[in-house]
């Protein structure tokens, strides 16, 4: 069942293209005591450049998801936040589905 968001709002997901997308993802990651290192973050964007995924609420970035392609049958899905005061929202699962999505 796709979520409901907000009309007023405007919530879009977009690739992680700049280095500062991935150290929002990193700082996010740090922020919810993750065990990712910051150094892991530029390589997932190395291995999966078109599927790192960040999240954005009226043009502030809210959340994160990398999809890390094993080969091409088997994927796995890597540092899905979404930031706390946003969750229970639909956020991430519209941040899920389009990821999901990317895959075919």
């Amino acid at each position: 069942m796709a979520s409901k968001l907000p009309s007023s709002e405007s919530f879009s997901i977009e690739p992680a293209e700049s280095p500062t997308d991935v150290q929002y993802a990193v700082s996010l990651a740090l922020k919810e005591e993750r065990n990712e290192a910051e150094y892991d973050f530029p390589i997932f964007k190395s291995l999966s450049p078109d599927r790192f995924f960040i999240a954005k609420l009226d043009g502030r970035n809210i959340g994160c998801l990398i999809v890390i392609m094993v080969n091409p049958n088997h994927a796995f899905f890597h540092s899905f936040i979404i930031e706390e005061g946003y969750r229970g929202r639909g956020y991430g699962t519209r941040l899920f589905e389009e990821a999901l999505a990317s895959l075919g």
